[in-house]
């Protein structure tokens, strides 16, 4: 705010009236407007001055290259009381100014931070800014923060398939554990990395894949070691990336410090999930429909030998209808003169000739 005023004026306000100077009053003008809390949705890079008042939902260190032990940088999601966030950083440089932002749920407020264009390929905040601090930016406890009880947006299954969710942003998914597949190993950038696919679904049986990688496939083992009969199981996956893959929607666990993974936990969330699943199934007469088999571990072996009968080569010449059956015997050599594969159908995988039909 500016004010103009006369030379005769001035004096009277100086030597008369004795009120603070004009450097006094933009001074307390400034106090003032740091004083009032800005929401996220209204950071703007114009704003000279502005306090946010916010909680720390999500909080991890990115460690130096070749030194686990030494912080490169402190990176954080932050969230209002209007239940909106933003991806906030401090670079190495800054980071023993703000050792106290350890505490992760804690609840601060932010003055004078930097505030840029997010443009990471891949965003842990639906919001297109982000805030990074430095040493003129001053952190303080917060005692009256009074935003949601949750901090996650789920993502339903319905946008989920038809392709809805931004590409460039995590999402936050909740739903039932139909199976549990066997786990694998990938090659990751030259590390052996576990992975294993969990199908889920939600409360009208539509059904998508979660892929579990690393330390995700150990929390998800050690709790199927002792509880691989206990149904329901509802599992949340926060900050999960959104892929396609020959058709279809599977949310995998992002960069390994920020993505978290829930199962079966005492979580309000979890809680009022399950009590939906057990309403549906006494008021839903399809409920049959949704029933499995008491363990949610899906073991190939067991798939493959108990759904199909076994039968010799012999008996496959009376078959009358088409049918899968288990053969059992021994390679005695393999045609190198006959190619090992074939052309197929995309969604049934029969063999089809080229420009042909099936």
């Amino acid at each position: 705010m500016e004010l103009y005023i006369c030379d005769r004026c001035y004096y009277l306000i100086l030597h008369c009236i004795r009120l603070p100077s004009i450097a006094s009053i933009s001074l307390n003008f400034s106090s003032m407007a740091l004083n009032k809390v800005t929401l996220i949705s209204d950071l703007d890079v114009l704003l000279e001055s502005y306090k946010l008042k916010v909680k720390i939902i999500r909080l991890w260190k990115q460690t130096v290259r070749g030194n686990p032990k030494e912080t490169y940088a402190i990176e954080m999601v932050l969230m209002d009381e209007q239940g909106n966030k933003i991806q906030a950083k401090v670079w190495k440089q800054c980071v023993s100014k703000f050792e106290n932002l350890h505490e992760e749920n804690g609840d601060f407020y932010i003055e004078k931070p930097q505030l840029a264009s997010n443009d990471s390929p891949y965003k842990y905040a639906n919001n297109r800014y982000k805030l990074t601090f430095n040493w003129v930016t001053k952190v303080t406890k917060c005692t009256d923060f009074n935003g949601p009880d949750t901090n996650l947006a789920f993502a339903t299954l319905p946008s989920i398939l038809a392709d809805e969710p931004k590409k460039d942003c995590t999402i936050d998914v909740i739903g039932e554990v139909l199976q549990c597949f066997e786990m694998e190993y990938h090659m990751i950038n030259g590390i052996r990395t576990k992975k294993q696919n969990v199908e889920v679904r939600d409360l009208d049986n539509l059904k998508i894949y979660v892929t579990l990688w690393g330390v995700f496939v150990d929390q998800m083992q050690a709790y199927l070691k002792d509880n691989a009969e206990k149904r329901p199981c509802v599992i949340i996956l926060q900050f999960g990336k959104l892929k396609w893959h020959r058709g279809r929607a599977y949310v995998s666990n992002s960069y390994y410090s920020v993505s978290r993974l829930l199962i079966n936990d005492q979580t309000k969330e979890i809680i009022e999930y399950k009590k939906k699943l057990l309403s549906k199934a006494a008021n839903d007469s399809s409920s049959s429909q949704r029933s499995t088999s008491s363990s949610i571990v899906y073991s190939l072996h067991n798939e493959f030998v108990h759904k199909f009968p076994f039968s010799s080569i012999a008996n496959i010449q009376g078959f009358k209808k088409e049918q899968s059956v288990i053969i059992l015997g021994t390679i005695k050599g393999i045609r190198k003169d006959a190619g090992w594969y074939y052309h197929a159908c995309n969604k049934c995988t029969r063999k089809v000739e080229k420009n042909g039909f099936h």
